[in-house]
């Protein structure tokens, strides 16, 4: 009998299992702060959740693709997600075609999230993904499994001398790709009562161990998690970006699926754990987010007659903008006067949004919040407060 070198090979694959019984706490916390975020969110008008929601997927796109050392242009990718939401572009600069694609496939996932995945499906992503037909210059095969032509599929250390890279992990050879995807969709579509988030992490694993394209498997694995992670919360829209925990973790990610791959066992706990793990990194910065989101809205309506500059100002506050301020560039910033740009300033002064602290060049203004936000300013002070320039005060 040839002996087991990767879990694939198992006997018993692709029957992944974990115990849930060492999970119980953490997959409580999970559905607990779940439940959390998904409440909070309902409790904001639609323009606001929508907003929270374009930029959660703005994230998880950069961040699914940087994962890849693939680096794209925030401005560009938060323009294509808000065309698609129906939300004002403010003058952003349009998305390039592949931006619309990688935008448009995960937008699919979490709005689409009751819809089957198929092989249709996942070839349409993967066209999304390449729509040149090219992946890093070289040309690839688009929109069905791969070949296998140029050599087995695996996960090589990324050493310059070919003869001393390591390999981590070597796929199923290609002739097994359309067996194991028609199992893992019937996996997939059908309801086992597992525990949804779970599953999630499960199916993240099963995907990327049978690794069924040329290129684009971490990215298209990642859009899966997206839509059974939707599937659990049962909405079209998502608050919190998993891809950008990964991206902070990516060491731990690479380490962990290497290391699970390359195991002979089918019980993956270490895996389930470090991805719910990683679902409440992401659901707790959300968290954090919408908390901001709830303190700006207070401190708003407490004063609901600032003008717009004064507004936009603010806005820049809560966006944790961390930077010297003068009253001429508040002055330039709105295209006004800098006696008119000191007179918002004092004014903000003047009615406890902001309060001054420091003298000279070491001005500092800190906006005093509601209970809620004390605690948020005691965490991150910087988010907020800025500096600001003495000169022209």
């Amino acid at each position: 009998m040839t002996p087991v070198r990767y879990i694939h090979e198992a006997p018993d694959w692709p029957h992944l299992h974990c115990d849930l019984s060492s999970l119980g706490s953490l997959l409580a916390r999970v559905h607990r702060k779940r439940g959390q975020l998904i409440g909070e969110a309902r409790g904001y008008d639609g323009h606001t959740r929508t907003l929270e929601f374009a930029q959660a997927i703005t994230s998880d796109v950069i961040s699914s693709s940087r994962i890849e050392g693939e680096h794209l242009p925030h401005p560009e990718v938060y323009s294509s997600v808000a065309w698609r939401l129906g939300l004002d572009e403010g003058g952003l600069p349009p998305a390039a075609r592949y931006l619309d694609g990688v935008v448009d496939m995960t937008l699919d996932a979490v709005r689409h999230h009751q819809e089957p995945l198929t092989a249709d499906r996942l070839w349409h992503w993967h066209h999304l993904l390449f729509p040149s037909g090219y992946s890093g210059g070289e040309r690839i095969d688009v929109g069905g499994w791969r070949t296998d032509l140029h050599g087995p599929m695996q996960v090589v250390s990324a050493h310059h001398d070919p003869q001393r890279r390591k390999v981590y992990f070597q796929a199923p050879e290609a002739a097994r790709v359309p067996a194991e995807m028609q199992t893992f969709f019937t996996w997939v579509n059908t309801e086992q009562g597992l525990d949804p988030v779970v599953k999630a992490a499960l199916a993240h694993l099963h995907f990327l161990t049978i690794h069924p394209f040329e290129d684009g498997n971490g990215r298209i694995a990642r859009a899966i998690s997206n839509l059974l992670l939707s599937r659990a919360d049962g909405q079209a829209e998502r608050y919190y970006s998993l891809s950008q925990i990964i991206e902070s973790r990516k060491a731990g990610y690479y380490t962990m699926l290497s290391r699970t791959q390359a195991q002979r066992s089918l019980d993956v706990t270490p895996w389930v754990q470090w991805f719910l793990e990683a679902v409440e990194g992401a659901l707790d910065e959300a968290q954090r987010h919408l908390d901001l989101v709830r303190v700006k809205h207070d401190v708003l309506q407490a004063v609901p007659d600032l003008n717009e500059r004064q507004r936009s100002f603010l806005a820049r506050v809560f966006a944790g903008w961390d930077g010297k301020l003068s009253s001429q560039k508040y002055a330039r910033m709105h295209g006004v006067s800098a006696d008119t740009a000191l007179r918002d300033l004092s004014d903000l002064v003047a009615r406890g949004v902001l309060v001054r602290t420091g003298e000279g060049r070491g001005v500092r203004y800190l906006v005093p919040v509601p209970d809620l936000g004390r605690a948020l300013v005691e965490r991150a002070p910087e988010q907020f407060m800025l500096k600001l320039d003495g000169s022209g005060e």
